[in-house]
């Protein structure tokens, strides 16, 4: 709600150009992640489960980024990675997005072996992992459409609606 009031406000200092009334600057809204995006890690010491911050809240969008991990142990056949929304560091209070399997993993991978992440995080809300595992190459992606990522459309059509003061269930609403 107060994202929408703030552009309400700034859509009432503007002109039809998008140039702010008071300072002349041109308005531009930038899309940000709500929540953090993050992945479900165990820790060795205590040996529990935890989130591992990849995107934190409030970064602009898009926004890509690569993180290294390292397997539990010796002669692990799969990795399991769950990818999670939210900023408490107990998994179970963030929301579940989505998860897959990077497997098999290649017989007798010594614990410590590296796992590369490579993940994006667009506009529209599609979220993109891929994970890759050095010995021998292994990659496995998952593509994650997040429910309700339509908002911030939704929102910026409204507002363009107040600046052309057209009726805002015409515009795609």
């Amino acid at each position: 709600m107060a994202h929408g009031a703030a552009l309400y406000h700034g859509i009432l200092q503007t002109d039809r150009n998008g140039h702010s009334r008071a300072s002349g600057m041109a308005t531009k809204v930038v899309n940000v992640n709500a929540h953090s995006l993050g992945l479900v890690t165990r820790t060795r010491s205590p040996n529990r489960l935890t989130t591992s911050i990849l995107i934190p809240r409030n970064t602009p969008l898009p926004h890509a980024g690569s993180q290294v991990f390292r397997t539990g142990k010796t002669g692990q056949e799969r990795i399991l990675i769950r990818i999670v929304e939210g900023e408490a560091p107990d998994p179970k209070a963030c929301i579940p997005l989505g998860e897959f399997f990077i497997e098999p993993l290649p017989p007798g991978l010594p614990a410590g072996s590296l796992i590369r992440l490579h993940y994006k995080y667009d506009q529209s809300g599609q979220i993109r992992v891929q994970a890759i595992v050095d010995m021998p190459s292994l990659r496995t992606e998952v593509k994650i459409a997040r429910r309700g990522s339509t908002v911030d459309q939704k929102i910026e059509d409204w507002a363009l609606s107040l600046l052309n003061e057209t009726d805002p269930d015409e515009i795609g609403a």
